[in-house]
């Protein structure tokens, strides 16, 4: 066959893409136990930055494994809005997987469109809440997710135990907004602005709210400049995670 043949060119391209395919698969199959580990740390990092526990910038694998160590971890029925004690809970909370949960028909449950205002599509009956203690200050954290502009935008809010009201703090760790624009839900100092705002406003009537006009008000964050669909799903997620459909009828309770 000649090295400049068509044959040739077409049976050289086949063999690198098995060797290629070959190499992939394998280097997939080696690397999955290490990137369960790295999955499995980040979420636990990014529970402690909403807890406003410890510094992202410098903090260790080790230390954050040493700190979730101490956190509290319990399972809530979204539909009755109540804890399940772990003697009669229906899941195991050490195996239990919420994001898989969440395509489950066994475990979830379809939104219809005006219940669906985070645009999820489905809401998992069972969440897990993670409580961490800092000092003489304990944190509640959960959960959240909705659709920004272009992806889902998934993070955790935390609360005071104090009053179930106050914000610790709010991260979210996964998403595909655009970059200086809804990407910013990853700035640092818009982040630092939930610290200290109240969830539901003086009546309970709403949620805190991104708003261009905001103006130091305990219920208000500024929106993200440039990137209104962002922020109106921010809005949304938070309405409908605290609402409910989410937690709001457990939040009610434990006020």
């Amino acid at each position: 066959m000649k090295k400049d043949s068509v044959a040739h060119i077409i049976v050289v391209t086949l063999a690198v893409c098995f060797v290629c395919s070959i190499a992939v698969s394998m280097a997939a199959v080696l690397l999955r136990d290490q990137q369960n580990i790295n999955s499995e740390l980040a979420r636990k990092r990014n529970i402690l930055i909403a807890a406003n526990v410890i510094d992202p910038q410098k903090v260790t694998p080790a230390e954050v494994e040493d700190i979730f160590s101490r956190a509290e971890v319990k399972l809530v029925d979204l539909q009755e809005g109540s804890f399940i004690d772990e003697a009669d809970s229906p899941i195991d909370i050490s195996t239990y997987d919420q994001r898989k949960a969440e395509g489950d028909p066994q475990l979830s449950m379809d939104l219809n469109s005006k219940q669906d205002i985070a645009s999820i599509s489905r809401r998992e009956r069972y969440s897990l809440i993670y409580y961490i203690n800092n000092g003489d200050k304990t944190s509640a954290i959960f959960p959240i997710r909705g659709y920004g502009l272009w992806s889902t935008l998934r993070g955790y809010l935390a609360l005071s135990t104090a009053d179930y009201n106050t914000i610790v703090g709010v991260t979210f760790y996964e998403h595909a907004e655009t970059p200086g624009l809804g990407g910013e839900v990853d700035n640092e100092d818009w982040k630092n602005q939930w610290r200290g705002k109240k969830l539901f406003s003086d009546d309970g009537s709403s949620t805190i709210q991104l708003t261009r006009t905001a103006s130091g008000s305990d219920n208000q964050v500024d929106a993200l400049s440039g990137a209104t669909l962002t922020s109106n799903g921010v809005n949304n997620l938070i309405n409908f995670w605290f609402g409910e459909l989410g937690f709001g009828d457990l939040i009610n309770k434990l006020k």
